[in-house]
């Protein structure tokens, strides 16, 4: 963890920070006044901020891109579900990873960052130390809280955001397997998800097990044969597909992390800096 933390914070600085070196600008990319880049138009973006003139010349929907002038709070919404608490080990290392390095990230670019912990209701995380000499902290945070015995309440979850008094560029993250929302979100804040995944999670191995209810505690038998390894990927893939729809009727931007692959590129692109 904490090897894999400080390196993957040397190449998020390489990534994210280095292209605004020596300008102190804001982590993320969003409203203001001082003009950063033009990129093409995917449909997002505020479309009062497409640029007319370059779709004259150029026959592409280009949008302009500003830095922000008041700086938002970056929030960290780490949704800790059943599936989260009780899925692979490797997506929650990830997120602590993440969370490590988004602090630290806001911190060298002079942004407020806050992670709050939410399952049926917020809970403030500690506030991590000032370098990743104690990597591992949010790690430790995440294993302590209470045993998640469902999904995410997101009825109760969009209703805190929008009690959020100040505009804030809020990142959920979790692995999205019961997301629910299908009205838009966006409101004032600005919203992306950072999904995460084990590809272990798509794999169903053959064979004949014993199977336990964790809520209930009930044992039973269970054979897994091909076709019922067929169903069940395609019924993941079909989830995929109908749960990025949801993210984004509720207009928030999100990114697919692969627990062992690279972070870096999802992040950037996250963090509008691709």
């Amino acid at each position: 963890m904490k090897r894999f933390g400080s390196t993957l914070l040397l190449r998020a600085r390489k990534a994210i920070l280095l292209p605004r070196f020596g300008r102190r600008a804001s982590l993320f990319a969003g409203e203001g006044t001082e003009f950063r880049e033009m990129r093409e138009y995917t449909g997002e973006e505020d479309v009062r901020h497409l640029n007319f003139q370059a779709f004259a010349r150029t026959g592409k929907a280009l949008v302009n891109l500003y830095d922000q002038e008041r700086r938002l709070r970056l929030r960290v919404v780490y949704l800790h579900s059943a599936s989260m608490a009780l899925g692979p080990a490797s997506k929650r290392e990830m997120a602590a990873s993440l969370l490590e390095v988004l602090g630290a990230l806001a911190r060298e670019s002079g942004d407020e960052f806050a992670v709050t912990f939410f399952a049926d209701r917020p809970r403030p995380a500690l506030a991590p130390c000032a370098s990743l000499r104690g990597a591992g902290d949010f790690a430790r945070q995440i294993a302590a809280l209470p045993p998640a015995e469902g999904g995410i309440d997101w009825g109760a979850l969009t209703g805190w955001i929008d009690r959020l008094r100040e505009p804030e560029y809020i990142l959920l993250m979790g692995d999205f397997w019961d997301f629910d929302v299908c009205a838009p979100l966006k409101g004032r804040h600005t919203l992306r998800a950072a999904v995460l995944r084990d590809r272990r999670e798509y794999r169903l191995p053959r064979g004949e097990f014993v199977a336990e209810d964790l809520i209930g505690s009930e044992r039973f038998g269970v054979r897994v044969d091909g076709a019922a390894v067929r169903r069940y990927r395609e019924a993941l893939e079909r989830y995929d597909r109908e749960s990025e729809e949801r993210l984004r009727r509720a207009g928030i931007g999100w990114e697919r992390f692969w627990s062992g692959e690279d972070p870096i590129p999802p992040l950037a692109r996250l963090l509008g800096r691709e």
